[in-house]
């Protein structure tokens, strides 16, 4: 398993399990969860010029994700 694939398994499961089962989250908290992880994911994406699915851990970084340009 690839460490992207790892990271996109551990939204999954943050879902599905964490939201879904363990909190028994209620459908509009699950929505806003979703809807947070898309605007966070399309502005990695604009940010890195990679699509969500090749994304890793190590790119949600404080600098990367609070905007901070990152060293040239």
């Amino acid at each position: 398993m690839t460490t992207s694939s790892c990271f996109s398994s551990l939204v999954q499961c943050f879902f599905t399990q964490h939201l879904c089962e363990h909190k028994q989250s209620a459908r509009k908290t699950v929505t806003a969860y979703r809807d947070t992880f898309r605007l966070l994911f399309t502005f990695m994406q604009d940010r890195t010029g990679h699509p969500p699915s090749d994304l890793v851990i190590s790119d949600l970084d404080a600098p990367a994700v609070s905007g901070v340009p990152g060293p040239p």
